[in-house]
């Protein structure tokens, strides 16, 4: 089962990321920091992560610049209610952008193609 961290610090997200994710079969950690993020990644093997731009403290782009650094097979979609094109120029290089206003269906759909590719393998050629 893939693993996905969610780091936000909006309860309200985490909770709706966490429910729709966990009945579309991920396992599923949400945290509403960096530090608890980086405890997380330390501890258990993560696959993608979904970064928030905006939190308190440690800000996503400090986030992002330590998991490029120190965990390079985390795969990093930015999600964001920033256009995807700030998105993109606050952090560059993320595997995917995700603007919030997006829907659920398109999250789904780009956490597919970063775990998948795009072709709907993942590296050992299975679903």
């Amino acid at each position: 089962m893939k693993k996905i961290l969610i780091v936000d610090d909006d309860e309200k997200i985490r909770t709706m990321y966490t429910r729709f994710l966990n009945a579309k079969g991920f396992d599923v950690v949400a945290v509403s920091n960096a530090v608890a993020a980086h405890e997380t990644i330390r501890k258990e093997l993560v696959d993608v992560t979904l970064l928030d731009i905006n939190m308190p403290d440690i800000n996503g782009r400090m986030l992002y610049d330590v998991l490029r650094s120190f965990y390079k097979q985390i795969k990093i979609i930015v999600s964001s209610v920033y256009p995807k094109v700030d998105q993109k120029r606050m952090i560059e290089h993320a595997h995917e952008y995700y603007d919030k206003s997006e829907g659920l269906d398109a999250l789904l759909e780009k956490i597919k193609e970063v775990l998948y590719d795009g072709h709907g393998h993942d590296d050992t050629g299975c679903r």
